[in-house]
């Protein structure tokens, strides 16, 4: 049972109810929206149907299509790219603001699976719920434009960007603003001068690895020298760890939050999938005063609870464990290293299991898939190189 089946059954607050007394707290909530609510009568175009294989293996697994039915579905055309189906009603969204969400990054890999028309239904949506969002637009300069909002006082502004996605904005075409150095810069830049808290979201990175590329920490500094006050992460869906930077903050992986871990083999056998935080920061009018985090474990109800106790102490541990390695690149750029091989590792063994189903043309089509992705053709570069020190 997935998310949008607890939601149709118990209704849209169901699941952020074990945090909301902590969210209500807030003055300001942000997450990272990886799914788009639909309105039925706009066309569904299933643009990831030549990427959804590069996520292999958990494109095969029966996850909730959103609709309640369990299962996947495919392209007619394409019927060999099994997608997942990360979608839901309008009215199941309506539990984000109440929740007290409301700034949403939608720069992710997921926001365009079914055409800009649908994406747009959500952004409008989310617009009308009071919820503003930044990293995806009908061109690239709307993908680029910052939210921007007021907050006691405080002018708040959001810029939010990828590193993988079905398809990036572009001068004359809708998507998602790219992780490009040059974009990050010019915008950090122009916003600076307009708002009190400068926030940058990165949507980047493997899957599943407990340590960020030696690339992201660079370029993660680099934006807060530029100008931002916060750079806030996500894509590998586990905990990864947090430093202050100069003035700054960095939480390189806030992990999943709302997300079907449970009944799904490919995250649910992947260590601290279920375990991620809530990062709460207290600012004053220019900077970051200080923060706290609020250790999470995701349910089977894939509800996000509080950690209590000795489970709240032993992931506190763990993630101090995790954030050292960040003020020692060389031993980053090993942990990266082998992240690099563990992938290609994967990656070999799933390719052996396109060959067995397509033979080589099928395994010919992916490599050059691969070749396609940034977040595909990093670890490539780590693998062959050894070592983290390139790019950025």
């Amino acid at each position: 049972m997935g998310v949008g089946d607890l939601v149709r059954q118990f209704g849209p607050d169901f699941p952020f109810a074990p945090c909301s007394r902590i969210l209500h707290k807030a003055d300001l909530v942000f997450g990272n929206l990886e799914m788009v609510f639909y309105n039925p009568k706009t066309p569904l175009i299933k643009e990831r149907c030549s990427q959804s294989l590069m996520e292999a293996p958990h494109t095969f697994l029966p996850l909730d299509r959103g609709s309640g039915e369990p299962g996947l579905f495919q392209d007619d055309a394409m019927s060999h790219l099994p997608l997942l189906d990360f979608k839901v009603p309008l009215a199941y969204g309506q539990g984000l603001a109440r929740a007290g969400f409301r700034l949403l990054s939608a720069a992710n890999n997921h926001i365009m699976d079914f055409g800009f028309a649908v994406c747009q239904d959500t952004l409008d949506f989310l617009k009308e719920q009071g919820i503003m969002t930044a990293g995806c637009g009908r061109n690239l300069a709307e993908a680029r434009k910052p939210a921007i909002l007021t907050v006691r006082g405080k002018q708040i502004g959001l810029l939010a960007y990828a590193d993988d996605s079905g398809q990036f904005a572009r001068p004359g075409q809708a998507g998602v603003a790219p992780i490009k150095k040059k974009y990050l810069l010019e915008d950090i830049k122009a916003l600076r001068p307009q708002v009190d808290i400068l926030v940058v979201s990165l949507h980047a990175d493997l899957e599943f690895v407990a340590y960020p590329a030696p690339w992201r920490v660079r370029l993660s500094r680099r934006l807060i020298e530029a100008g931002a006050d916060v750079v806030l992460q996500h894509h590998p869906h586990v905990p990864q760890g947090i430093e202050r930077y100069r003035e700054g903050l960095i939480a390189y992986s806030l992990g999943s939050f709302v997300f079907p871990i449970w009944g799904n083999s490919y995250a649910q056998q992947r260590p601290y999938t279920d375990q991620s935080l809530i990062l709460n920061l207290h600012l004053d009018r220019h900077r970051i005063l200080g923060y706290e985090i609020w250790p999470v474990r995701i349910n089977t109800y894939h509800q996000p609870l509080l950690m209590e106790g000795e489970d709240r102490q032993e992931f506190l541990r763990y993630l101090r464990a995790i954030s050292l390695p960040l003020g020692c690149p060389d031993l980053l750029d090993r942990l990266w290293a082998k992240s690099c091989r563990q992938a290609a590792s994967a990656y070999c063994s799933w390719l052996k299991g396109i060959y067995w189903q397509e033979g080589w043309p099928g395994v010919f089509r992916q490599i050059a898939l691969l070749a396609k992705s940034t977040e595909k053709r990093r670890w490539v570069l780590g693998l062959v190189s050894g070592l983290g020190r390139f790019g950025f």
